[in-house]
């Protein structure tokens, strides 16, 4: 048994705790805890000189042949694809495991106090990587977690709350993917230079229009139309754009993403996704829309010979209510079973001969639901989250200037679709109890 001491024998023991037993819960817990790990499925496409992914791209003019209908007709030739590939780069996130010296010459204090403290740090750098795959996993690959609306104080910003947001080209999801705690950095003109960087310390995501507090004033006030980050060291606007690409940009048709996957949208519509939104006009969810979205999948992923719809809908807690209300009037009770849209106690969709599952996420945004293909969605990854040792030092080094030691681990990847026009984004639908904000 590890003797608990001060000096070099607790930050060995430290080192081996974190490598051996809390970086591999982390590393396993967060893909499980993730919504996008069991949403997008694993590609075995292999990387390219640690640079980028090829995929082949799937649609309904894939095909190996042609078709002869008439008697002593020359056989058909094949139909050459001239679509280029698909080309995946990957992001990187990196996350930082950090513990005081004063807290590590506590364990004179007993080995159980000691022991909370390393499992309290891992838990924190646990619950931001989980944090952040869950917001990316709704963006459109530039990091962006709100949007300022209106003039605001120097310490307060109000924030847009939208949703898609085609006349804007962005996505607003008010304040609900900022946490108290958070380093955010304003960019001006949404992608502009920083106009600094702040710690929030108060969020009001229900005001009519979401409101996040700072700790320090940033040193130029924030104006109408501003962007707002996940802050990260040395800010800049060469950072921005560097996340994994969401389902808002598969889903997308060149409004919001006009490159994807190396291909431009604009006049390749096998690369674009499904759109259907209302030009900024809320209204009401109803059954029709629902529909629509899927006859909209099945006619461009080919048609009989394409998908026959979407097989997963995502929604929001506060859509999901939504959408409960809209069944309330069709309910069939027998006993103990609920049949409105309720399979085994889950919600869902008919369409045609089947129930499409209906899944929800906290995380995802307002006033927008998404029709998905999961076969479609993979997740490209160059290393899974792990510590990161490769220079052969000690992984818990002492912080220059700083009474304490940090540990880093980290994850290469990227998320991506092989055929976006299986996918549909359906915006624009009002929710009870939560207002626009422009």
């Amino acid at each position: 048994m590890a003797t608990f001491s001060t000096g070099a024998t607790t930050r060995t023991t430290a080192l081996s705790t974190f490598k051996e037993i809390l970086a591999p819960r982390i590393a396993e817990l967060v893909p499980q805890k993730t919504k996008a790990f069991s949403i997008f499925s694993k590609s075995k496409e292999t990387n390219v000189g640690g640079k980028y992914w090829r995929e082949p791209f799937r649609s309904a003019a894939n095909q190996a042949a042609g078709i002869s209908i008439a008697e002593n007709e020359l056989l058909p030739l094949g139909v050459a694809n001239t679509f280029s590939e698909w080309q995946i780069s990957p992001k990187y996130m990196y996350g930082a495991y950090s513990i005081s010296g004063p807290a590590l010459r506590s364990a004179t204090g007993g080995q159980n106090s000691w022991m909370k403290q390393l499992k309290y740090e891992a838990d924190a750098l646990q619950n931001a990587f989980i944090k952040r795959f869950s917001i990316y996993l709704y963006g459109i690959g530039t990091g962006l977690v709100g949007r300022v609306t209106g003039t605001s104080g120097a310490d307060i910003l109000q924030l847009r709350r939208t949703g898609y947001d085609a006349s804007n080209g962005r996505l607003n999801p008010g304040a609900k993917w900022i946490q108290v705690g958070d380093r955010i950095a304003v960019h001006s003109g949404l992608a502009g230079a920083v106009r600094g960087v702040a710690t929030v310390t108060a969020i009001d995501e229900d005001a009519a229009t979401p409101t996040v507090t700072c700790e320090t004033a940033f040193p130029a006030n924030s104006a109408d139309g501003d962007g707002v980050y996940i802050a990260v060291t040395g800010q800049t606007t060469s950072t921005l754009n560097a996340t994994p690409m969401g389902l808002t940009g598969i889903c997308d048709d060149g409004t919001l993403v006009a490159t994807f996957q190396n291909i431009t949208r604009s006049g390749n519509t096998h690369s674009q996704g499904i759109v259907m939104a209302n030009a900024g006009t809320l209204r009401s969810i109803t059954t029709s829309l629902f529909q629509q979205a899927n006859d909209k999948i099945r006619r461009k992923s080919g048609g009989t010979s394409g998908f026959e719809g979407a097989d997963l809908i995502l929604m929001s807690d506060l859509t999901r209510q939504e959408y409960v209300s809209l069944l309330e009037s069709d309910v069939r009770f027998q006993p103990q079973t609920f049949k409105g849209g309720h399979i085994s106690s889950r919600l869902s969709f008919a369409y045609g001969e089947r129930d499409l599952p209906i899944d929800v996420d906290i995380d995802c945004p307002e006033f927008t639901v998404y029709f998905l293909n999961k076969e479609t969605l993979k997740y490209y990854e160059m290393y899974p989250l792990q510590v990161l040792d490769d220079d052969g030092i000690d992984i818990l080094r002492s912080t220059a200037g700083y009474d304490a030691y940090e540990a880093r681990m980290g994850w290469a990847g990227q998320f991506g679709c092989n055929q976006p026009q299986a996918n549909c984004i359906l915006t624009d639908l009002s929710v009870s109890g939560v207002s626009q904000a422009t």
